[in-house]
């Protein structure tokens, strides 16, 4: 009897083994996700920045929208859309007359990764009385 419960002891020992290096994969996945994901948004806000200095090419700046959206980047938020709070951070309203609804003007779109929003848009809203 003292082989089985050996073999049970050691099996219990693996078992225990493998958890503890499952929740190590599961954190340090987590980690380079964090990190995958700063870096991103450090690219998105530098190709920004090159955009303005650019004066806004827009042949220049379609190329760079197609390398990201075949990476799987999405930047998110359009001038004139439907305000939508889990996508937009207002930073400022402004009351516009003569227009219906809630619309924005985008000061810097939103980041979506593989449908994961890395930050929200951030926009100036326009409210009617």
């Amino acid at each position: 009897m003292t082989g089985e419960g050996d073999a049970q002891g050691r099996a219990r020992d693996l078992v225990r083994a493998y958890a503890r290096d499952r929740q190590a994969l599961r954190r340090d996945l987590a980690e380079a996700r964090r990190e995958r994901d700063r870096a991103l948004l450090a690219a998105v806000e530098g190709l920004e920045l090159l955009r303005g200095a650019a004066g806004d090419e827009a042949v220049a700046w379609d190329a760079v929208r197609e390398r990201l959206d075949s990476a799987g980047v999405v930047l998110d938020g359009e001038a004139g859309e439907e305000i939508d709070l889990a996508r937009h951070r207002v930073i400022q309203e402004r009351r516009v007359p003569g227009r219906e609804g809630r619309v924005v003007a985008v000061v810097s779109a939103g980041v979506v990764l593989n449908g994961r929003r890395l930050r929200e848009a951030v926009v100036v809203a326009g409210a009617w009385p």
